[in-house]
Parts: structure tokens; sequence; C-alpha cells
């Protein structure tokens, strides 16, 4: 879709430089329309799991959901 060389930063360590070959630019307009196509079938899989997904601007928290039977 487009080129871009990319680096990660994760618990004060930076990555070397990397080709990224797949997903959208931040900003893109596709940015959005993309996510919205997704992230129903990932959350869906996630509650199968018996696990509760939290969501915030920065991160992504999940949880254990116990079911119990009221019979």
């Amino acid at each position: 879709m487009y080129k871009n060389i990319d680096t990660m930063k994760s618990n004060d360590k930076t990555t070397k430089w990397f080709d990224c070959r797949s997903g959208v630019a931040q900003g893109n307009n596709l940015s959005p329309t993309i996510f919205s196509a997704f992230i129903n079938d990932i959350v869906k899989d996630i509650h199968d799991l018996g696990l509760e997904i939290l969501a915030g601007d920065t991160s992504i928290a999940l949880s254990y959901m116990q079911i119990t039977s009221c019979s």
C-alpha cells in the first residue's frame, strides 16, 4: 500500500529500523474503516474464550470472566 520504515519502542528500548509491509499508516483515511472491520470479530473471539476486554486510547486489558450456572 505504501513504503514505510519503522521502529518499535518497549521498556525504554528501541528496535532497529525495519520495513513495515502491512497495516495502515496512522492518520490514513482508511484507518478507522479497517479498524472497524476487524475489531468486532476480535472482541467476539475474546468473549468466546471467557475473557473480557477493556480498551482505552493507549492500552487494552483482558480479564477473566467467571461464568456460573444458576440451576
